[in-house]
C-alpha cells in the first residue's frame, strides 16, 4: 500500500484519501507517503471507516496549505534545511531534554533516516485542530483514548485488516478490523510479523506488525506562528 510519493506536494489529498478509510494504491501507513492526485481538492469529508480512520481537520485553517506543500517537499526531497525552515528553534525532539535546530539537524543527519521514515509515515494518517489552535498528526494522537490501556493498545492503520487465527498469512480468518485499537496480549517483539491481540469485540487473533501503530509512536505538532505555522515538537514515548 504505497505508491511513491509525488503528490503529497498535497497533503490534503492524500489525508482526505486516508479518511475515506481507503489507503491510496502503494504502500500504505507504514510506508511513506501514497500517490494521490489534484492539490488539496474541495470535496466532502467521506464516512470513516473505524474509530481512529484518519480525519482532515486542518485544510481549512489559515495558511495550512502553504505549510503543508513545502512540509512535503522537503520530506520527499530529504532537504534537512527545508524542513528546519519550517521548524521552531526551540523545537522539542523527546522527553528527556533534546530540543533544538543543532539537535534536529544531527538527528535528520543519521545514516538510517529514521526521522526521515516516521515523517512519511505521518502523511497518510490525518491532521487534527487540537484545542489549543496547534495542528496535530497523526489525527488519532488528539483523539480521547480514556477507555484505552494505551500502555498495551495498538491502533490498526488500515480498513479491512485480517485478524488471523495463526501467525501465517494462511491461516484462516476470524474478523476483520479497521482503524481501531486492539490490545497486546504477548507484548511488543519489534523483530515479529504479527502479533498476538485482542479486538474491543474481545476476539483474539494476529494481525501483521505493519498494520498496527503504537499510540506512543512519532507524534508531530505545528503551532500557528504569525501567518505561517511551525513545528514546535516531534517526539516518541510518554
Amino acid at each position: 500500500m504505497r505508491a511513491t510519493v509525488r503528490s503529497l506536494v498535497a497533503l490534503s489529498a492524500v489525508l482526505a484519501l486516508a479518511a475515506c478509510g481507503s489507503s491510496p494504491k502503494g504502500k500504505g501507513p507504514d510506508g511513506a507517503a501514497a500517490t494521490a492526485t489534484g492539490l488539496f481538492p474541495e470535496q466532502p469529508t467521506p464516512k470513516p471507516l473505524g474509530r481512529f480512520s484518519p480525519r482532515n481537520e486542518c485544510i481549512s485553517l489559515p495558511n495550512a496549505k502553504a505549510f503543508f506543500l513545502a512540509f512535503e517537499k522537503a520530506v520527499q526531497k530529504r532537504d534537512a534545511d527545508a524542513l528546519i525552515n519550517l521548524t521552531d528553534p526551540n523545537v522539542k525532539l523527546d522527553f528527556g531534554g533534546g530540543k533544538g535546530i543543532g539537535t534536529f539537524r544531527e538527528r535528520l543527519a543519521d545514516k538510517n533516516g529514521a526521522l526521515w521514515n516516521a515523517f512519511d509515515k505521518l502523511t497518510i494518517l490525518g491532521c487534527a485542530h487540537a484545542q489549543n489552535g496547534d495542528m496535530v498528526m497523526p489525527w488519532f494522537a488528539a483523539q480521547p483514548m480514556d477507555d484505552i490501556d494505551t500502555n498495551t493498545a495498538m491502533i490498526v492503520v488500515d480498513a479491512d485488516v485480517p485478524l488471523l487465527q495463526a501467525p501465517s498469512p494462511t491461516a484462516p480468518k476470524l474478523a476483520s478490523v479497521s482503524w481501531d485499537a486492539v490490545t497486546l496480549l504477548d507484548g511488543f517483539d519489534p523483530d515479529a510479523e504479527y502479533l498476538k491481540v485482542k479486538t474491543a469485540s474481545g476476539k483474539e487473533g494476529y494481525i501483521t506488525a505493519d498494520k498496527l501503530r503504537s499510540p506512543f509512536a512519532y507524534r508531530l505538532r505545528i503551532a500557528p506562528f504569525g501567518d505561517s505555522w511551525r513545528i514546535v515538537s516531534f517526539v516518541k514515548g510518554d
